[in-house]
């Protein structure tokens, strides 16, 4: 993966794009199937985290670059809802519903959280125990 397009936006100082990146990396690994962090976000509220997050970005960059509150936070606004176009368009369009892969922050799929596919026979009671 080139990490130039990222430089580039750090360069410019369009945190915009690159809070989206983050915000939408942030939601996924809240998700259940990962290692981190100790909690998951149900699905209902993670378009929720996606805008708290993005209006955190906001007041991040007023606070840090001196831009007015206002286009901080429309920015913040923006970031956010880029973040959930981004999954909807790459996750549910794009993959048909599955999740984008994150090497080593997955936790594998075991046979224990796998539910078998038919209940355990019981023991037939006329054969005899030894």
């Amino acid at each position: 993966m080139d990490p130039q397009p990222y430089l580039d936006l750090i360069a410019k100082h369009q945190w915009v794009g690159l809070a989206a990146l983050i915000i939408g990396l942030l939601v996924r690994l809240m998700k259940e199937d990962t290692r981190f962090p100790p909690f998951a976000v149900p699905g209902p509220w993670r378009p929720v985290l996606a805008m708290v997050l993005g209006e955190l970005s906001g007041v991040l960059q007023a606070a840090s670059t001196g831009t007015s509150w206002r286009d901080a936070l429309l920015g913040g606004l923006v970031s956010g809802v880029l973040a959930i176009a981004g999954h909807g368009t790459i996750v549910d369009a794009w993959r048909n519903g599955k999740d984008v892969p994150l090497p080593g922050l997955v936790k594998p799929a075991g046979r224990a959280s796998r539910p078998s596919p038919e209940p355990p026979t019981p023991p037939d009671p006329s054969v005899p125990r030894a």
